[in-house]
């Protein structure tokens, strides 16, 4: 017996299907591509931001990878101001010595001291560098007893005939007498390792945002790992100043 042969079925497309017969992940697909690359309207709904990543969204609902600022930060300057600059500095780093003591100066009189800029510094002591992560533990130690900036400004003032930071145990703990910190308080916590999370805490923001050296800065939502010097650094600064204080 013939069988009648079978009704040939035309396969069905991506773009044969409405769109509440698509795949998720294919709608999602479509509708970024409708939205940036077609100009028309798109299917409804939101492209999800990622989770767990340090990075805040802007205007248009886009992700824009930039630090977000915590409560345990040591920020400089005033909360309301329109630009806000993170640095991660390592205090063995000569650059970031240098930085310290000749470059951030001229910064924080004209842009920090005028509520223009918010500041705020992160450790980043790199693995090459060992005591890089002792002075980050003892600032942070200094900063129990509230002096973590006088401590830091120690740290980079205290150097030898090569302009490189002394950072080993005796110098770290006199910088505690120096400030007239509670040295028993200090050396208690500097012989513990309470410090370390915190520590790791910075370098965490940091690597997920692509830092790999210091010092190393996000102005605003900009990434700038190249310049070391208020000269190079001031017009990137300006530039965003003139988007913020529109």
């Amino acid at each position: 017996m013939l069988h009648p042969p079978r009704p040939t079925t035309r396969p069905r497309t991506l773009f044969s299907l409405s769109c509440p017969q698509w795949p998720k992940a294919l709608l999602l697909a479509a509708c970024v591509f409708a939205a940036g690359g077609m100009g028309g309207t798109n299917c409804a709904g939101t492209v999800p931001s990622p989770t767990g990543q340090d990075f805040a969204t802007n205007d248009h609902n886009l992700a824009v990878r930039r630090p977000v600022i915590l409560a345990s930060d040591h920020v400089m300057g005033q909360a309301n101001a329109p630009l806000t600059v993170v640095e991660w500095e390592d205090f063995q780093t000569p650059l970031c010595g240098r930085f310290a003591r000749s470059e951030f100066p001229t910064i924080k009189t004209q842009y920090i001291d005028t509520g223009r800029v918010r500041w705020v510094f992160r450790h980043f002591p790199l693995d090459a560098n060992d005591r890089a992560k002792p002075a980050a533990h003892a600032a942070e130690c200094a900063d129990d007893q509230g002096a973590f900036f006088t401590y830091r400004d120690l740290i980079y003032a205290t150097t030898d005939a090569t302009l490189q930071t002394i950072l080993e145990d005796a110098t770290l703990g006199q910088h505690a007498d120096t400030l007239g910190l509670n040295r028993t308080e200090f050396d208690a916590c500097f012989a513990g390792d309470s410090k370390d999370a915190r520590i790791t805490q910075d370098v965490n923001s940091g690597t997920t945002l692509g830092v790999q050296e210091a010092p190393a800065f996000f102005v605003g939502s900009e990434f700038v790992s190249t310049v070391s010097t208020a000269t190079d650094l001031i017009p990137i600064i300006d530039r965003h100043l003139r988007d913020a204080e529109q």
